[in-house]
């Protein structure tokens, strides 16, 4: 919630042109209000364990680890992880800037699109809902969403790829307005945002076949850290891959803009089409759960 109103505040900021050093420096205050809100809040004298306790459940932790690397739940749970999570920083960070960038969308716009994302992150919520009412599992409503991600991420790179603008090249913050027409580009916006919609839901329970498999509790924190140590790998390496997609703007030596560039929409396709691939495999990896489940009975 609170992401979401500040990602809200500098939209608004945007719309009204105020300066990066402004957004910058109320930011900052926002940070520190936050920091000392929760510093006089959290309880002083509340401790979760003692600590024979803590030290006792630390070791048994990283006795466990090798023991949670030999079943193959933690592993299934892992790579799906993987694969969801780094649609997830695609659809997190870079869904607005590839509008951006292939499209010329004006910052503002890809600012209101980034808070509607942001918005859309307490989907969670919903995915517990449909699990328990009309899902036989968390790894069947799973399945069904990754089936269903990868097809709307396909149907986003066919557009990409069918509307491919003749301009490369604009002065700055002046892009052309024919690039793509106004009712694909809204199309292109809304399976964006179903997109972003579907991965926060399949995020909030990504992790729960471990539970559903009953690993013995002794050792279900070495599962988690195990799976998140798999899952998280994106982390490291998506930034840098969907970054570089992205062409930059030439600038003078004074560091001001002189030329923005488009980035060629294939290239922005194929990176969808890496995306469609990714839910393909997270689907593969709940299916295999499924069996695998049915199997242990």
């Amino acid at each position: 919630m609170l992401a979401f109103l500040v990602s809200l505040l500098w939209t608004v900021m945007l719309a009204m042109k105020l300066s990066a050093h402004t957004m910058m420096a109320t930011s900052c205050i926002l940070i520190i209000v936050t920091g000392l809100v929760v510093y006089f809040a959290v309880p002083k004298d509340q401790k979760v364990g003692d600590n024979d306790t803590s030290v006792s459940s630390t070791l048994e932790a990283i006795k466990g680890v090798g023991h949670v690397a030999k079943l193959p739940i933690v592993w299934l749970v892992g790579i799906n992880v993987f694969c969801i999570y780094g649609s997830f920083i695609a659809a997190g960070t870079y869904f607005a800037r590839y509008l951006q960038a292939g499209y010329g969308t004006t910052a503002v716009v890809a600012a209101v699109f980034a808070t509607t994302v942001i918005a859309l992150r307490m989907l969670p919520l919903v995915s517990t809902i449909l699990v328990e009412k009309v899902f036989k599992s968390t790894m069947h409503f799973m399945r069904t969403f990754e089936v269903l991600l990868a097809i709307v991420l396909s149907i986003i790179a066919l557009i990409f790829f069918s509307n491919h603008p003749e301009v490369q090249s604009y002065a700055p913050d002046s892009p052309p307005s024919d690039l793509i027409s106004s009712s694909m580009f809204w199309v292109l916006v809304v399976l964006m945002l179903l997109c972003s919609a579907i991965i926060f839901m399949i995020r909030g329970v990504y992790y729960a076949p471990i539970g559903e498999f009953n690993v013995p509790k002794k050792h279900s924190s070495s599962a988690m850290s195990f799976a998140i140590t798999v899952g998280y790998f994106p982390a490291l390496i998506a930034p840098a891959v969907l970054g570089s997609l992205v062409t930059s703007p030439e600038k003078d030596s004074a560091g001001n803009i002189t030329m923005q560039f488009l980035t060629d929409t294939h290239i922005l396709a194929f990176a969808f089409i890496g995306l469609a691939v990714l839910a393909l495999i997270a689907a593969l990896m709940s299916h295999t759960m499924i069996k695998l489940k049915q199997k242990n009975g």
